[in-house]
């Protein structure tokens, strides 16, 4: 039971990643929130797929290896943003 509540959960925390990285795209535009999208879509998709890929010992590994794979990916996009941010302009009087 405790197992099946948090993969829910850890689907749910994926959705809602996705539904705000898309937010956040349809604001900016941003290629680097584009590609953490994407990334986390991958990264959702393997979360969903986990139970299947487990039960293949030829592909397990590979599976796993693209997993932390796309989640670096994501981090990294989301950083870039971060980083490609301009500055906060604070209203001097």
């Amino acid at each position: 039971m405790g197992g099946s509540v948090a993969n829910l959960l850890s689907a749910f925390v994926g959705i809602i990643l996705l539904l705000a990285f898309v937010v956040i795209f349809i604001r900016t535009q941003s290629p680097w929130i584009l590609g953490a999208l994407i990334a986390e879509a991958v990264t959702l998709a393997m979360r969903l797929g986990f139970g299947l890929a487990m039960q293949n010992e030829a592909i397990r590994d590979i599976y796993l290896a693209v997993w932390q794979l796309a989640g670096l990916a994501m981090a990294v996009c989301l950083l870039a943003y971060a980083i490609n941010l301009p500055p906060l302009r604070r209203n001097e009087q």
